[in-house]
């Protein structure tokens, strides 16, 4: 495989104090990176990830906190930046565990406790090119699987995403950050979204399921819960999804109207929510021809159950 030049890859560093900046800035030039766009406030950082290409982002997290953290997140859920992907190693000088949590929920790949040295900063760099982790979604999280070791668990399975900094030092084209990789990346990850949100539905309409069933109707606001939930896996498969699981997901969207305009649902009708979010949880995960089956069988489920 071909070697590439490191000068090629454009790092963006986040450091307010100028003597970590300066120490920072010659460890990326020893090993290799002369492509360095240097941050001295959290708000020229947000204007570099908006404004330009980036293959890694090394950021400081001492200073300013949320503030990092917010654009981490923002840059993970495809709302700052056109690459939700980029590789983003923080730094800090006290690796208390707030901090350490807080950086990792919001996506970073990595976390560097300082003094900075050349070798440990190389070794970090080099273990996202050679050795990153593939990627999860929850509800709330988009980023690196934490998991050790990485595994499928509750459905959620690792996404292969691109990897700009991992292309542009070994030239490996199935890393490379194009339209097409990232569409492919977003959709798998709006899915999968879709299917933890599926099982909210799910434990929500079995909650439900026990409250109509001892004839206790005080849960209008965990049935407009399911509604806003209902709404949020529509707009994350619209257009991404089989045919099978679009109506299925409608139907699902029948079937809360219809408890919605019900003075007193049923524990049916909580009961037939309850295996449409199980249905499209588990349609996600199959072939277009196991969906549609899942749809026709949930239609008959429906008209079944107005009878």
């Amino acid at each position: 495989m071909n070697t590439f030049d490191r000068s090629d890859i454009r790092v963006v560093l986040y450091e307010p104090k100028s003597q970590d900046r300066e120490i920072a800035r010659y460890a990326l030039n020893e090993i290799g990176f002369g492509n360095v766009q240097d941050c001295a406030h959290y708000r020229e950082l947000k204007f570099q990830c908006a404004a330009g290409d980036t293959d890694l982002l090394l950021m400081d997290l001492d200073e300013s906190l949320e503030e990092i953290c917010a654009i981490m997140r923002k840059i993970r859920n495809h709302e700052l930046g056109i690459d939700p992907f980029v590789v983003a190693i923080a730094t800090t000088w006290e690796a208390d565990w707030d901090t350490v949590r807080t950086a990792l929920q919001a996506g970073v790949d990595d976390i560097l406790v300082k003094p900075m040295s050349v070798a440990l900063l190389n070794g970090r760099i080099s273990n996202m090119i050679h050795h990153r982790r593939d990627f999860v979604a929850t509800t709330d999280y988009v980023g690196p699987e934490r998991r050790r070791p990485a595994r499928t668990v509750d459905g959620v399975r690792q996404i292969r995403v691109p990897n700009s900094l991992r292309f542009k030092a070994t030239g490996d084209p199935e890393a490379a950050v194009d339209e097409a990789a990232v569409r492919r990346s977003l959709d798998a990850i709006a899915l999968q979204k879709a299917q933890r949100v599926c099982d909210e539905i799910t434990r929500l309409a079995t909650e439900l399921t026990i409250l109509a069933a001892h004839g206790r109707v005080t849960f209008v606001d965990k049935i407009e819960t399911a509604a806003g939930l209902i709404s949020e896996v529509g707009s994350f498969v619209a257009g991404r999804a089989r045919p099978g699981v679009d109506r299925m997901v409608q139907s699902m969207t029948g079937v809360i109207d219809g408890i919605k305009r019900t003075e007193a649902p049923s524990d049916r009708q909580f009961e037939v929510l309850k295996l449409h979010g199980q249905a499209i949880g588990n349609a996600l995960q199959q072939d277009s021809g196991e969906a549609d089956k899942l749809a026709k069988a949930l239609s008959r489920l429906v008209k079944v159950a107005k009878k």
